[in-house]
């Protein structure tokens, strides 16, 4: 046996070839990411700057599901299984508090009115629980609270 074969672990001992769980360099990616898409919303809404976004949702998406698919691939090894309900569970602990705070930061600054929208119940409801994409596509973004819209 030489240095370079791996190791059968016995029962009970990490495997040597476990895959990292955290891969900083792709997180931080994505965090410039998601700063690029926040920055052209910042310039739509504040500033009437039509800038082009798609790049950086492009890679927040590629980051994304890398990420996912890691998760996914390591739980299979691990376990044998995969759970959409604990993927689910997981994304949702993730994505729901960003949400609420960007919802509330739209309404508290519609309120006070730094943004020219009017607000309403019904399209703030469907873009906190993630339906907006339906309202849009039905009523238009009348109502939506601005730098909203293009919440998945």
């Amino acid at each position: 046996m030489t240095l370079a074969e791996p190791v059968a672990p016995s029962s009970g001992e990490a495997s040597p070839l476990k895959p990292k769980r955290e891969l900083p360099c792709i997180q931080g990616l994505r965090a410039c990411a998601i700063g690029g898409v926040v920055f052209t919303h910042i310039l739509r809404v504040m500033y009437g700057m039509n800038f082009p976004g798609s790049v950086s949702i492009a890679f927040f998406f590629l980051f994304s599901g890398y990420f996912m698919t890691s998760q996914l691939r390591y739980q299979l090894t691990t376990t044998g299984t995969i759970s959409f309900a604990n993927l689910y569970q997981r994304r949702g602990v993730r994505i729901l508090p960003p949400i609420m705070a960007a919802m509330a930061m739209a309404l508290v600054a519609a309120w006070i009115g730094l943004l020219p929208f009017r607000v309403e119940v019904v399209p703030t409801l469907c873009q906190t629980f993630c339906l907006g994409n339906y309202w849009v596509t039905f009523r238009g973004l009348s109502g939506v609270p601005a730098g909203t819209d293009t919440f998945w």
